[in-house]
């Protein structure tokens, strides 16, 4: 089993312990995957098939952070968003929108994902997209890298099952942030918290 699927286990586990349900939708077989994604003007990296072939997105309910606070999008939901005549930039060209960047997770807010930067066969680095704010930082060298974030935060989540809610503690917070994400896009109040 490779970490990516791993770290996929061991975030549905929480799921089905904690609050008996998974946040995932099911997977899709590699051919549709092929299918969906072959008028792509780039090769779509094994990580991101991986992550499809074990599930299609996950669910927008407000407490499902499968994935540190990022709804993973449909397979064609993501694909049509990237392949809309504006792109991710809503048709205003002061954004930046590189044609190689996928949309596959977002935000609560619609203009804020995070997106796989395509380019490696097997591995794709993750960076944040939100042109109101203007950053673009790439915060994870690979998806794994993310899913294994989301998993330790919230194997170490204190959760209340009366409040459906979790917290993780500030500095525990701050290590895991500085373990997985690249230091570039690590604020220095966060590595003052982790001891850094």
């Amino acid at each position: 089993m490779s970490e990516l699927t791993s770290a996929l286990e061991r975030i549905n586990a929480w799921y089905q312990e904690k609050q008996t349900r998974s946040v995932f939708q099911p997977g899709l077989p590699r051919n549709v995957i092929n299918n969906l994604v072959k008028d792509l003007p780039f090769s779509v990296p094994e990580e991101l098939c991986e992550l499809y072939e074990w599930c299609n997105g996950s669910s927008e309910d407000s407490d499902a952070i499968a994935f540190h606070q990022q709804y993973l999008l449909p397979l064609e939901q993501a694909v049509n968003l990237r392949q809309d005549r504006y792109g991710l930039n809503y048709g205003d060209d002061t954004w930046q929108d590189d044609p190689s960047w996928f949309p596959a997770f977002k935000l609560w807010c619609d203009r804020v994902f995070y997106v796989v930067v395509l380019g490696d066969e097997k591995k794709s680095s993750v960076r944040i997209y939100d042109p109101e704010c203007q950053d673009y930082k790439v915060y994870y060298e690979s998806l794994t890298k993310l899913l294994l974030h989301s998993a330790e935060w919230l194997e170490s989540a204190q959760y209340s099952e009366n409040a459906q809610s979790w917290e993780v503690e500030r500095s525990i917070d701050a290590k895991l942030t500085v373990k997985y994400r690249i230091l570039e896009s690590v604020n220095r109040e966060d590595l003052n918290w982790a001891g850094q």
